[in-house]
């Protein structure tokens, strides 16, 4: 076990995976602490994944300092370019070929000939400039059966190809194959980055001040004790069981299919967590901000302040909602069992045709408010009232113990 500190610097300063970035230059394996914290806050370039940290195994802690203003994995990804430069059109034979290998790691050869797409054939004529635009024809028509794998351009002599799909995968070599002179040069696929940073680890402590960070693969752990305000500031999208949001003014995105089987959002006010769809989730307990959930709920919402909203379909097995405590159910899933001891249950921004509230719960100073205007709300079990408000919509029988 070790504790490697980044220091950048390496072959390529943005690179998690250059073990030159890190002290004694070696990349962070399995049982060490990897710490990122050695930038000063005007520190503002980002720094890209292009493996899994680490290579294999899990790390015990990845740390990021409060002061530092980098972006882990980029929104969206990058796609790799890359360069063929007609040299002399004179020396082409038939059958001189480009290979190209796109992000899907398929092979694909554009061979010298009478032009054809069917082939993959361009043709070598008139002038260097002609020729380029005609291989970048080809490029562009004849990709593989399954699909474009290329775009390219011309400009004068010159074709630039990129990559279909984004991502490190795509940055592949060109193989030239000439029987005669040389015709054409390369560069090779270049630039591509992968869209999130795969991150195996126990323990992931973020505080840093970056706008955009993604991360996929397994944490046991992650806290977030800081983050920049902003709809992107960071996105989980593997397998996370403990989340816990502790101070944060942007927002904690949990990518739809991944796991968060634990969320927290503790005393963090201007925080927010949004769950997609099909997330496996079994509690969420929050004192402040605000959580937005379109997966079911396995186990139980313990809400003690702060706004829950849960919509799509997602049902939840048992809700307790807290003095101070929001709780916008416009969902059309089943609540099991709610027991609001203060606080508000809101179902007037529902939409649902129906809602089941299978058992329901109400005490002293609190509210539920079911005026969406269509009557939607079905208490199966009545409410069990020992105080408490039930704003309804007009015309509707409740059955209050």
């Amino acid at each position: 076990m070790a504790t490697r500190y980044w220091e950048g610097g390496g072959t390529d300063p943005r690179d998690l995976a250059d073990a030159t970035n890190w002290s004694g230059n070696t990349l962070p394996a399995t049982g060490d602490t990897a710490i990122i914290a050695d930038s000063p806050s005007t520190e503002t370039a980002a720094f890209y994944a292009t493996a899994t940290l680490p290579a294999s195994g899990t790390i015990t802690s990845f740390r990021v300092g409060s002061q530092i203003n980098r972006n882990f994995g980029v929104e969206n990804g990058v796609a790799a370019t890359a360069t063929i430069t007609i040299d002399d059109y004179t020396e082409f034979n038939d059958g001189d070929k480009a290979n190209l290998v796109a992000t899907d790691t398929n092979n694909y050869d554009f061979t010298a000939g009478a032009q054809s797409s069917v082939n993959s054939t361009f043709e070598a004529t008139t002038s260097n400039a002609v020729t380029a635009a005609n291989l970048a024809t080809i490029i562009n028509s004849d990709s593989g059966a399954s699909g474009t794998r290329f775009t390219a351009t011309s400009t004068s002599n010159v074709v630039t190809i990129t990559q279909a799909t984004v991502g490190f995968a795509g940055n592949t070599a060109i193989t030239i194959t000439e029987t005669g002179g040389s015709a054409m040069s390369k560069t090779d696929f270049t630039g591509g980055i992968t869209e999130a940073i795969t991150l195996n680890a126990t323990t992931v402590e973020l505080s840093g001040q970056g706008v955009y960070q993604n991360f996929l693969g397994t944490q046991t752990t992650v806290n977030v004790n800081d983050g920049v305000a902003g709809d992107d500031m960071l996105h989980l999208g593997g397998t996370v069981t403990n989340l816990n949001v502790l101070g944060s003014d942007g927002r904690t995105n949990v990518d739809d299919s991944a796991t968060a089987t634990n969320i927290k959002l503790i005393d963090a006010l201007f925080a927010e967590i949004v769950v997609g769809t099909s997330v496996e989730n079994d509690y969420i307990t929050m004192s402040a901000g605000k959580v937005t959930t379109s997966s079911d709920i396995d186990v139980t919402a313990e809400v003690a302040g702060g706004t829950l909203v849960v919509s799509g379909s997602a049902t939840c097995v048992t809700m307790n909602v807290h003095a101070n405590a929001l709780v916008q159910y416009q969902t059309s899933g089943t609540l099991t069992t709610v027991t609001v001891y203060g606080g508000i249950l809101d179902f007037s921004t529902s939409t649902a045709s129906s809602v089941t509230i299978t058992n329901c719960n109400l005490y002293e100073g609190a509210l539920i408010d079911e005026r969406s205007g269509l009557g939607n709300v079905v208490y199966t079990n009545g409410i069990a009232a020992k105080g408490g408000i039930v704003l309804q919509d007009l015309g509707r029988t409740l059955s209050i113990s």
